[in-house]
């Protein structure tokens, strides 16, 4: 049984910090999220709404139901209880299918963030990776007003721990962080920072359960925010929700986002009506991109050779952009060991269907076939 008790805030001088506890088989997790002081007042602990869509995978897949003390916003109660949780059992028999024991209640007001906001922000967060560049550039001015950005976001809830575990981790999220700092000041665009413990005293695979904390992250602001662009990575014509337990939120990105929004919070998937490569012929043509593009997810820098640097490397390569991107990469690297590049690819794409390689290799295969199809394959 998971116990999700009564949230609560406290003002700090810098800082606002919501603590909620949740017990989970009579243990208790105190679970704290932190804004600077200015974000303070859009924290939502009259809500279990945020715990509640934090703890969704964790219950399904560990076979608990749940209590919620403080009240849930009715339609989201309602797509979880009536939509989600019965269609990710259908999908998946290893889910268990919760029960969700709360009262209802109508959605949180907005509060303003400015003299000039017509009651919700329009945010988006930005790692300096492709997506989220994406999803920013995309949103600057998009000719539709009411959906431009009003806030760029960094939540730190979780993806420094699995993905620089090898690094020093307060080294790269310093890094991380002023990265993204600079290029929003060049946006001009107001940044906020939430940091969360969730991930480290409820330890969940982050691959697997990053939406699921991107949706904690975004309700626990729920009072800001009007709609708020998640970046996606899969494209829609991949979705699948089969063997839902054992493949990332990001195949179902349709479904998942679609369940947890309500008329006041519109959660969207962004950039999953394009292939990764399109979404990287996009943004090519932006300085800000060009001098900024971060992917790497074993060091603070591109470091060149781990399969994202590489995947991104040899999409640019395809482009013919790779001069265009030399105060990000070590492209002088990259040329020098290019045949170990394109195995590389002939590896993830021929051999492992990985669709993220596929227009990179159509186009080099095209432009190297010699090459390719010199490569000769073992038989085990």
């Amino acid at each position: 049984m998971i116990v999700i008790h009564q949230g609560y805030v406290e003002n700090f001088s810098d800082k606002s910090v919501m603590s909620t506890d949740i017990e989970i088989d009579g243990q208790i997790k105190r679970v704290a999220v932190s804004v600077s002081r200015e974000y303070g007042k859009f924290l939502s602990p009259e809500r279990a709404d945020y715990a509640l869509l934090g703890m969704l995978r964790y219950a399904l897949t560990g076979g608990h139901d749940i209590i919620c003390e403080s009240p849930v916003t009715e339609e989201l109660l309602y797509n979880v209880r009536e939509t989600f949780i019965p269609t990710f059992v259908y999908s998946d028999s290893r889910n268990f299918p919760a029960k969700i024991q709360a009262t209802m209640a109508a959605p949180l007001e907005k509060i303003s963030f400015s003299a000039s906001s017509d009651g919700g922000g329009v945010g988006t967060g930005l790692s300096c990776g492709v997506d989220s560049f994406h999803s920013v550039l995309k949103h600057l001015d998009s000719g539709y007003p009411h959906q431009n950005l009003t806030h760029i976001a960094v939540f730190n809830i979780g993806s420094f721990n699995d993905c620089y575990g090898v690094e020093n981790i307060p080294r790269v999220k310093q890094k991380v962080w002023e990265r993204t700092e600079h290029v929003v000041s060049e946006l001009n665009l107001p940044l906020l920072e939430l940091d969360s413990n969730f991930q480290s005293v409820v330890p969940q695979n982050h691959y697997f359960s990053h939406t699921y904390m991107d949706a904690f992250a975004i309700y626990a602001l729920q009072k800001l925010w009007r709609v708020y662009y998640y970046a996606g990575a899969y494209p829609f014509n991949r979705f699948s929700l089969d063997n839902n337990t054992q493949i990332p939120g990001a195949k179902f990105d349709l479904f998942l986002w679609n369940c947890f929004s309500t008329s006041r919070l519109r959660i969207i998937p962004e950039g999953c009506e394009y292939s990764r490569h399109e979404k990287i012929k996009f943004i090519a043509d932006f300085p800000i991109v060009q001098k900024n593009l971060h992917v790497c997810t074993a060091k603070e820098f591109n470091c060149g050779v781990c399969p994202k640097c590489l995947r991104t490397l040899l999409a640019i390569d395809a482009l013919n952009r790779l001069d265009d991107f030399r105060e990000a990469f070590d492209i002088d690297a990259y040329i020098k060991n290019r045949v170990n590049a394109y195995l590389f690819l002939f590896q993830k794409y021929v051999l492992e269907k990985d669709i993220f390689f596929e227009e990179s290799f159509k186009i080099l295969y095209h432009r190297h076939k010699k090459f390719f199809d010199s490569i000769v394959v073992e038989k085990k």
